[in-house]
């Protein structure tokens, strides 16, 4: 019987997803990024939204309030995230982009489909002043 429990056991543990390290990365301090659709970054570039990923689940906010963007084109049940370790695949949206380089602060991309390279930049909010 303790042998079954402990078979059991070793079975559920192993089929539990387990996140990978890009994914823990994504998730890490509010899992809160910039897009950014280019391959070099220009500092004077105006960002108005960033994207929230979750287990999951990823949506688009407004900086300047945190309020829910609302995007016509993209109805809610495309609002998932995925990461494949195995093929270096990140998918946002169901648009896919191979990860060419993975920092701590930000992620650089290859559009698959549109054969563009694209940036994701770690969003860390600005202290809001208290009134």
């Amino acid at each position: 019987m303790k042998v079954m429990l402990l078979l059991l056991t070793i079975f559920v543990l192993a089929s539990c997803k387990r996140e990978s390290e890009t994914e823990k990365l994504m998730l890490k301090n509010g899992g809160k990024w910039l897009y950014y659709n280019s391959e070099k970054y220009n500092p004077a570039s105006k960002f108005i939204s960033y994207l929230k990923f979750e287990e999951e689940k990823c949506d688009n906010y407004y900086i300047e309030s945190d309020n829910h963007f609302s995007d016509v084109d993209s109805p809610s049940d495309n609002k998932t995230w995925s990461y494949s370790e195995s093929d270096s695949i990140l998918t946002i949206f169901r648009n896919k982009f191979k990860t060419s380089q993975i920092k701590t602060d930000t992620l650089y991309l290859y559009n698959i489909k549109d054969k563009t390279h694209a940036m994701l930049f770690r969003y860390v909010p600005k202290k809001k002043a208290q009134r």
